[in-house]
């Protein structure tokens, strides 16, 4: 076993470990955290499966699907809650409404659900980096909005965790199904899927000192 099979593995040891961090301080998150840490908890739910499908060489597109929509449906609410007060209701609910939609359409009319979701990942890359950003914005001209300064560090390493990886994979996305399908060596793809896992443990890495810094004492 190489090192980028190893750190393909071990990816989802900080995804678990975030998820049960979350899972222990559940009750003394506020609503931000809490509609937060269902996507960590979906994150369970679909990477372990998937990881045991890949495993055995089993196609685990399906799961990739169901975490596309699932995923970004929950961190568009997140950013809902978040930005509650600075946007307009409506925005969001509504934003969050057409994601669904518009990915039930593109895995059930126009990517087959066993391949690679170029489109359906794309679209969700750009959502979370365009609310992220604004995220950014709001948050460093409202301070004093925040009562809770323990949140509001918190909430700034979440939302830096989520820009970097989805900024980070947004080329990935884009060019997913060429990757998957055309003829890229074996090592070259792996070299890739490790850059991959790698941005995706720096997410976790950021997700956990931003709930460490929120339920701290």
């Amino acid at each position: 076993m190489n090192t980028t099979d190893i750190i393909l593995i071990c990816t989802n040891a900080p995804i678990l470990l975030v998820a049960l961090y979350a899972g222990y301080y559940f009750s003394t998150f506020g609503k931000e955290l809490r509609v937060f840490s269902g996507f960590l908890f979906l994150s369970v739910l679909i990477q372990f499966p998937s990881s045991i499908l890949s495993f055995f060489y089993t196609n685990n597109m399906p799961l990739l699907h169901l975490y596309t929509l699932l995923g970004g449906l929950i961190l568009i609410l997140f950013y809902r809650t978040l930005l509650q007060n600075y946007l307009p209701d409506k925005t969001l609910k509504y934003g969050a409404g057409l994601y669904v939609l518009f990915i039930l359409i593109d895995s059930l009319f126009i990517e087959n659900v066993f391949t690679f979701n170029t489109i359906g990942l794309t679209v969700e890359a750009v959502i979370i980096v365009i609310l992220a950003l604004s995220s950014f914005l709001i948050l460093m001209n409202e301070h004093t909005a925040f009562n809770n300064k323990k949140l509001l560090k918190g909430i700034t390493w979440i939302n830096s965790g989520l820009f970097i990886y989805f900024t980070s994979n947004l080329l990935l996305y884009y060019f997913g199904d060429y990757l998957v399908h055309q003829s890229v060596s074996i090592s070259s793809f792996k070299i890739i899927w490790m850059l991959h896992s790698l941005f995706l443990i720096t997410m976790y890495l950021f997700f956990f000192v931003g709930l460490w810094k929120a339920s701290k004492n």
